[in-house]
């Protein structure tokens, strides 16, 4: 079994340095890191590390630098021998992700062991007490946090049949067997393990990753550990020898502690002497037994995702409707989208999508268009009509809704052709009623409306939020018209007195408007109003919607009409 040759070079680094008082035990530095997020717009964040025998090794260092995995001359001379803890005991391999706090973080990781180990890869499972000890040595920064993982324990300890005097044996062997430099071992890569992990980035209320970039580093170090079992069903008041009991001290079920030391029963430790060591109140020498190494640098990566909604369009039997999408995409530049879209529009022909793939030149809003042409005959109602984007196996899906009216009834983006730039201000959407992208409330008023079908009623409009972490809060509105309008003669009369406009409140409301949702206004209007529709009057009326931290209201003139 090549694991006798299992651990001098993290021995031999420590007597090196430990030992000669020339720093710390060291551990593992961060030769690369890796972070992707997966299927281009998934929930998955990879997390993956290359971790190497850190040479160099002081106190300063280790707070100021990522350290150094390459093997200088006289400093990583025995790093071939890494396999010789394991070859006379026994190993644990640890990591530890700093991810946001709102990451959810997998029960296991996956690590791939030193060369010359067996087994050659490894299925850590989750160490919190790798996390609390962190947070003591590497504290996380604001809305951060560690995730630790470990390894079972590799080496001879592990074998068959190991009790605790085979334990107390080996551990002789690691206080006189003296550490040769093998002339024919290479430098390089000896040594290194590698770790990964798979977390779950969070996402706000609009679907949006939240927050939208991914904070990473990795930490990776080992330590001296025996399986539990071994000393299952062993009564330790029967060791009479401290070399015996000494594994009992580093049991695999044990807290991972970055600063663990334990009392050395021995004078010298791979033949060195152990006099420059600490002591414990007993005179034994202090032996550093955990590693937690040095993190990598700190990295924070762009994630990518594209969410959207469609507006709802009214337009009779017969006509061509186009349904604006507005799209919202977060992450760097690209990918490429396709772009196809359905409608629930029975008897439909094929839907037209503008533009057939869209590829963002980086965060922000996206324009698309989808033209549905009403088949003549259907019945009045609300349809929905489905813009899919596509990348990387994975699908975002926003909806539009087209409004097939009665006969007579107002309409809001009626068209004859399609329209090619999915732009609103089709139709009888007035260019002034809509509200620049850079709000986050938009309100979209219709031009002219009629009753609804229930004949006492009219929409005035949408309430759009473009926001899609948090909801745009509570709206308030209004419909009014000149009080003149109601009352005949009252107009000329005004005109003659040079009086004020008065205005009459037909109807006012509230409504909350959650984050990337769209609310239709619609207000039902006094008998008095019906009439006046239904006599064929036009009533030019105001609506007036007020986000509820805003004092000025968005107003548009609409006219309320019949047919």
């Amino acid at each position: 079994m090549t694991t006798r040759t299992l651990s001098l070079a993290f021995a031999a680094v420590a007597a090196t340095a430990a030992l000669t008082g020339c720093g710390p035990l060291p551990g593992y530095a961060v030769r690369d890191e890796s972070a992707a997020q997966q299927d281009v717009i998934g929930d998955t964040m990879h997390l993956g590390a290359t971790l190497c025998l850190d040479t160099h090794g002081d106190d300063e260092a280790l707070s100021t630098d990522t350290g150094r995995c390459d093997d200088q001359e006289g400093e990583g001379q025995y790093l071939h021998q890494l396999p010789s803890f394991a070859g006379d005991g026994g190993l644990q391999f640890f990591a530890a992700f700093l991810v946001p706090d709102e990451a959810t973080a997998p029960a296991t990781a996956s690590a791939t062991l030193p060369a010359g180990m067996d087994p050659a890869t490894a299925t850590l499972t989750r160490k919190p007490s790798l996390d609390e000890s962190l947070e003591q040595t590497q504290p996380a920064p604001a809305g951060e946090r560690w995730v630790g993982y470990i390894s079972p324990v590799v080496g001879e300890a592990t074998a068959p049949g190991e009790t605790p005097e085979d334990v107390a044996a080996g551990l002789e062997r690691m206080a006189t067997t003296k550490l040769t430099e093998d002339p024919n071992a290479g430098s390089g890569d000896v040594g290194d393990w590698a770790a990964s992990a798979d977390f779950t980035l969070s996402r706000g209320p609009g679907g949006l990753p939240a927050p939208a970039s991914f904070t990473h580093a990795v930490i990776g170090g080992v330590r001296m550990a025996y399986p539990q079992d071994i000393y299952d069903g062993v009564d330790p008041t029967g060791f009479h020898d401290p070399v015996e009991a000494f594994g009992l001290q580093l049991l695999d079920t044990r807290p991972v502690d970055c600063r663990e030391v334990r009392a050395w029963p021995f004078d010298t430790f791979f033949g060195l002497s152990t006099s420059l060591l600490g002591q414990s109140s007993s005179g034994d020498p202090l032996l550093p037994t955990t590693s937690c190494g040095r993190p990598s640098a700190a990295g924070d990566l762009a994630l990518k995702d594209l969410r959207g909604s469609g507006d709802t369009v009214t337009v009779g039997a017969g006509q061509t409707a186009t349904v604006p999408f507005t799209l919202r995409y977060v992450g760097d530049p690209g990918p490429t989208f396709a772009l196809s879209a359905s409608t629930a529009l029975p008897g439909a022909p094929a839907v037209v999508v503008t533009p057939g793939a869209l590829t963002p030149g980086g965060a922000g809003f996206q324009s698309a268009s989808v033209a549905v042409t009403v088949p003549v005959g259907t019945a009045p109602g609300d349809y929905a009509v489905t813009l899919t984007a596509t990348v990387g196996g994975q699908a975002r899906v926003a909806t539009g809704t087209i409004t097939v009216g009665v006969p007579g009834a107002g309409t809001t983006n009626a068209n004859t052709t399609p329209n090619p730039t999915g732009l609103e201000g089709a139709g009888s959407v007035s260019a002034a009623s809509v509200v620049t992208r850079q709000r986050m409330l938009e309100f979209r008023g219709l031009d002219r409306s009629g009753l609804g079908p229930d004949g006492r009623s009219v929409n005035i409009g949408d309430v759009i939020c473009h926001k899609t972490g948090e909801a745009c809060g509570w709206v308030s509105w209004q419909l009014s018209v000149g009080w003149e309008q109601l009352h005949a003669g009252a107009e000329a009369a005004r005109a003659s007195a040079k009086q004020r406009v008065r205005m009459v409140v037909l109807g006012s409301g509230s409504l909350s408007v959650p984050a990337g949702a769209r609310r239709h206004i619609r207000v039902k209007l006094p008998k008095s109003v019906i009439k006046a529709i239904d006599g064929g009057e036009v009533l030019h009326a105001v609506a007036a919607v007020r986000p509820a931290r805003d004092r000025v209201p968005v107003t548009h003139r609409i006219d309320l009409r019949r047919g």
